[in-house]
């Protein structure tokens, strides 16, 4: 690594760790973090030690405020990938991170309605429920035709964001209006601060849920419009091809289900169910369904039992690529786990069998992904 790229690492991580120094210090707040570690092998005898360090803080303002601030710091041993999947089988996996905002704003509650403005990661809100947060596979997360399709603010990158929520009893409601591309660097037109919908265009996400003691639902859409401004004025001949071939704007949906089928004292088994589609025939992902069944044991105490059965299919431009997972995750305490997963994957690439093995500390409240 150069001598120069070594100093932008060291000005970004200086960067970021001041932003949460200065958080930490403003008055009584909660602070958190979460430590991912990861280790991958493939039968090829191909390994990868991927790393996900995430601060968290929270410091109320006022009685009913709250501004929020979130980074993360992302490294791995092996540049590229061991295996060329097109769903991403590691949810945590990405080139390496010093650091990077993942959230930066305010918080206003109003009566059973919470209003955000500022930074923000859509996997901060959207296609989370606890089934789906068992699987490592990056599918049980933002679905291939939002993640695949768009240079959205999805993990590791964020944008300018107006996010809205509203609980009506069982039901909820969330609706957020982010830039069309997200960033995760420091440099000037990098960074997420960045709000240019003539060139990023602006991505629109739409969800409604319903949740029940047996288990939720949810459905919504997307759209998301192209900008039109090239990068570099050399883009022009080719932005102009596109915008003849490609629309204006795209659209996708989704429906998700988890539904309990089975439970006793300290057990239950779950069922979940996805499905999603896109408008554009140009789109990289098209379609996508995916179906798996989890097992939950807390036997006593703070020590608790997961595993789970997930299996997926979707139809990118390139070929089809056909997914499972199995993993078990034990939970020494509230705060420490330890998660082995073995995933097989069918693509245009050939059958590829990876095993993986993740080791999990949360402090004080910090996310788990």
């Amino acid at each position: 690594r150069s001598s120069a790229a070594s100093d932008v690492y060291k000005r970004q991580a200086i960067v970021c760790w001041m932003l949460f120094g200065s958080v930490l210090r403003l008055c009584a707040q909660t602070c958190g973090a979460t430590y991912i570690t990861e280790f991958q092998y493939d039968l090829k005898k191909r390994t990868n030690w991927c790393n996900l360090l995430r601060l968290d803080a929270y410091v109320p303002i006022g009685t009913k405020g709250i501004l929020e601030f979130a980074s993360i710091h992302v490294y791995k041993t092996r540049p590229e990938r061991i295996i060329n999947d097109l769903q991403t089988f590691s949810n945590i996996e990405e080139d390496n991170l010093p650091c990077a905002i993942a959230v930066l704003g305010y918080t206003r509650l109003v009566g059973n309605v919470t209003l955000f403005a500022g930074i923000r990661n859509l996997n901060e809100d959207y296609f989370t429920t606890p089934c789906m947060s068992l699987f490592t596979n990056s599918s049980c997360g933002i679905f291939p035709t939002l993640s695949a399709n768009y240079p959205i603010a999805n993990y590791p990158l964020a944008a300018l964001c107006l996010d809205y929520k509203m609980t009506l009893g069982r039901f909820g409601i969330e609706s957020s209006l982010y830039n069309g591309k997200g960033y995760n660097g420091w440099s000037k037109g990098k960074h997420p601060f960045t709000f240019n919908p003539r060139k990023d265009g602006v991505f629109s996400i739409t969800e409604i849920n319903y949740q029940t003691e047996y288990g939720k639902c949810f459905g919504g859409f997307s759209l998301h419009t192209n900008g039109d401004m090239p990068d570099v004025a050399g883009e022009c001949k080719t932005r102009e091809r596109e915008k003849k071939v490609s629309p204006k704007m795209t659209f996708a949906w989704w429906g998700y289900a988890e539904r309990k089928l089975w439970s006793r004292v300290r057990q239950e088994v779950n069922l979940l169910v996805q499905y999603t589609r896109t408008s554009s025939v140009f789109s990289e992902c098209r379609n996508y369904m995916g179906a798996g069944v989890t097992w939950i044991h807390a036997p006593g105490g703070q020590k608790r039992h997961e595993a789970g059965l997930f299996l997926s299919a979707a139809q990118f431009k390139s070929c089809n690529e056909v997914a499972g997972e199995v993993t078990y995750r034990y939970s020494f305490n509230r705060d420490t786990y330890i998660q082995p997963a073995i995933h097989l994957i069918k693509n245009g690439g050939g059958l590829h069998e990876v095993f993986l093995i993740r080791m999990g500390y949360v402090l004080n409240g910090g996310r788990v992904r």
